[in-house]
Formats: structure tokens, C-alpha cells, sequence
């Protein structure tokens, strides 16, 4: 199933109003209408995305989204699974967001083998869930 790296502050909106396409670099450049990114790799939407928000001061999240609620045919990439489409929250689930205060400054490196830590525990209690 693919997976959208956020923060707990955007995941509580998108899990209300649905996942919404938005213009980026990204769909400017490869003449895309605005879209919605996923991955279909637990590890990369928390390694590459959900940190980010993490190094940004902000609690980060990762929302799942159903494989039943079709994507674009067409990956430019053969990266991402991309939607043109809001996405309903009935087709999200809210799988794991961070609930402890992000750090700041000089914190941020001595934080990282923590973070490692937490990106293992959620890859392992979620790498078999099936479940939507």
C-alpha cells in the first residue's frame, strides 16, 4: 500500500478533508496537473519524508493510503504513485505519528540514532499489516 510522509499538524487536516493535489516544482516540470505523492516503501516515506518535518521543527506523520482509490497510470518517475484526485479520508489511515517533541539547533544530531530507532519499531509493527 503507498504511504504519504507528513506532519501531525497536516496529517489531522488531511484525515478531515481527504488528501488534496497541489502544484509543485515537481508537476511544473513535468507538465502535471497538481498532484499528491506516495510510496509504496513504509522506509522511504519515513526516512525521506516524515523526517523532513522532523528537521523542520515538526512532529511527523505518515498516513496510508488504500489501494483501492486509484492512482495516476502514468509514474514519470517510477518513483512515486501519484494522484490527481483528492483522496477521501475514508481512504486513509492515520498510521503512525510522532508524539514527542521534535528537537532543535544542535539537538538534531544527537537525535538521529533516535529517530533510526523509531523507523525500525514502526517498519516492524507495521510491515505485515494488511489491514485497512
Amino acid at each position: 500500500m503507498p504511504y504519504h510522509g507528513t506532519n501531525t499538524e497536516s496529517a489531522k487536516k488531511i484525515m478531515e478533508e481527504g488528501l488534496i493535489p497541489q502544484e509543485s516544482e515537481f508537476s511544473r516540470h513535468f507538465e502535471l496537473p497538481p498532484v499528491s505523492f506516495a510510496t509504496e516503501d513504509l522506509r522511504e516515506a519515513l526516512e525521506e519524508y516524515a523526517i523532513e518535518e522532523w528537521y523542520n521543527e515538526k512532529n511527523p506523520a505518515v498516513i496510508q493510503i488504500s489501494d483501492d482509490f486509484p492512482g495516476l497510470d502514468t509514474d514519470v518517475t517510477g518513483r512515486w504513485k501519484l494522484y490527481d484526485k483528492t483522496i477521501p479520508p475514508e481512504y486513509l489511515k492515520l498510521l503512525w505519528e510522532n508524539e514527542e517533541i521534535p528537537p532543535s539547533g544542535d539537538e538534531l544530531s544527537v537525535e538521529f540514532d533516535h529517530w533510526n530507532k523509531i523507523i525500525e519499531e514502526v517498519i516492524r509493527r507495521h510491515e505485515n499489516d494488511e489491514s485497512f
